[in-house]
């Protein structure tokens, strides 16, 4: 005959209050983290990424088959001095040509004369990787609206050419408005903001960086001398 001792099993231990109350403060804690960091990489995703392309020399031009980083269509019939023509070629192209090392196409200087207007402005987009339109009142020119008309056709329907839109005038001001322009995502909206904006170290030129093609490009730490607008 066999004989069997039972016994009760030792309870295991519950979490003491301490322990418990630690640990929830410290998920509370690494949550409110993870939110700041976001937040924080939400807040400067254009220096990041700035400095990502700056540190890996990342450089997407290459084998693309494009000539010129973008097109930069402005009016150009105006004939007053301080207009948006005047901060096009005053301003605009100087500094992305020769501060940062970009290759624009401008028609009134790169055509060669004797071609088709048309034809000439087909070509020179679709050899160009950004469209960047600097918008006027006066935007109403042939050339201007057919650049503007032809090259968001290219991009929201064939999906050839990114748009940046340069706003010298806040577009809600502009005299005239084209539907296609407000379907344009405020992302690729960059704002001139006068004399806040001249610095090359200002938030109008980081953005137009970011949303220009990544390529190893002129860094300057000093600010640039620009001529009243």
């Amino acid at each position: 005959m066999r004989l069997f001792e039972l016994k009760l099993k030792d309870k295991s231990q519950d979490i003491s209050k301490k322990v418990f109350t630690t640990s929830i403060i410290a998920s509370i804690i690494c949550s409110i983290l993870i939110v700041f960091l976001i937040c924080l990489c939400i807040m400067f995703r254009i220096q990041i990424v700035l400095l990502y392309r700056s540190l890996t020399g990342v450089d997407e031009t290459i084998g693309d088959g494009k000539e010129y980083d973008a097109y930069l269509s402005f009016e150009s019939s105006s004939s007053c001095e301080a207009d948006e023509r005047h901060f096009a070629f005053q301003t605009l192209a100087p500094i992305l040509e020769n501060s940062f090392g970009y290759k624009l196409c401008i028609f009134e200087r790169d055509v060669v004369p004797g071609g088709a207007q048309v034809d000439d402005m087909n070509s020179f987009l679709e050899k160009s990787r950004r469209l960047m339109i600097v918008l006027s009142n006066d935007f109403t020119s042939c050339k201007a609206m057919y650049e503007l008309e032809s090259g968001l056709h290219k991009a929201m329907v064939e999906r050839k050419i990114k748009v940046i839109l340069i706003e010298s005038t806040p577009l809600s001001e502009q005299s005239f408005q084209l539907e296609s322009l407000q379907l344009l995502k405020m992302k690729n909206r960059v704002k001139w903001k006068g004399d806040k904006s001249r610095p090359l170290n200002s938030q109008f030129w980081k953005k137009i960086q970011y949303l220009m093609p990544a390529k190893p490009i002129k860094s300057s730490s000093s600010f640039f001398t620009l001529k009243a607008i």
